[in-house]
């Protein structure tokens, strides 16, 4: 059922970009500082009740790293919609068995859109994925600044907030603030 709702908002978010005023590319990478509160859970073993003291889970390292790549379709003036693919990277340990994948389906608001200074907001939903799946939601906004004279590469910087929906799984429950540096390209 997940696999079919990302095909579907892959495929509403490609035919929307197909149709827009111009399409942004971008690159990125960047730090990612996890809440260090240490989550707790009390286990049950099916019809026993459960003990009366909690299990105290390990929180990851504060030192995880953001690398991801994605596109956004301006739609109407001011108006964009896109999608990234990220992978949220731990700093130390085996980063193969321990990376976080994001797929994000964001919308955009842009206050500039003809200007060097491209400043929006976006927010929207986020899968993360690994040996779980989990539902987040996204908010952020950041800037773009674009180069030369026909002004379509540039650079960009970036603050995403991740915050998990209700999830009853201490490991899925994370937070994550991720700030973002890269190149973006845009075709008019």
């Amino acid at each position: 059922m997940r696999l079919l709702l990302l095909l579907l908002g892959c495929s509403l978010v490609w035919s929307g970009l197909a149709q827009a005023q111009y399409l942004r590319e971008y690159v990125f990478v960047g730090p990612t500082p996890v809440s260090a509160s240490t989550p707790t859970t009390t286990p049950s073993y099916g019809i026993l009740p459960p003990t009366p003291l909690p299990i105290t889970v390990t929180p990851p390292t504060n030192n995880w790293y953001t690398a991801g790549f994605g596109l956004e379709g301006i739609l109407v003036k001011h108006v964009g919609a896109g999608l990234d693919l990220a992978g949220i990277l731990p700093g130390q340990g085996k980063i193969v068995n321990n990376t976080i994948g994001s797929a994000s389906f964001n919308g955009y608001g842009h206050v500039f859109t003809n200007s060097k200074w491209d400043v929006y907001g976006t927010g929207g939903y986020s899968l993360l994925f690994r040996n779980f799946t989990a539902n987040y939601y996204n908010v952020g906004g950041g800037l773009n600044y674009w180069l030369g004279i026909k002004q379509t590469f540039g650079l960009m910087f970036e603050y995403r907030y991740l915050h998990p929906f209700n999830s009853s799984n201490p490991s899925e429950n994370t937070p994550y603030n991720e700030i973002r540096f890269g190149f973006t390209m845009r075709q008019k």
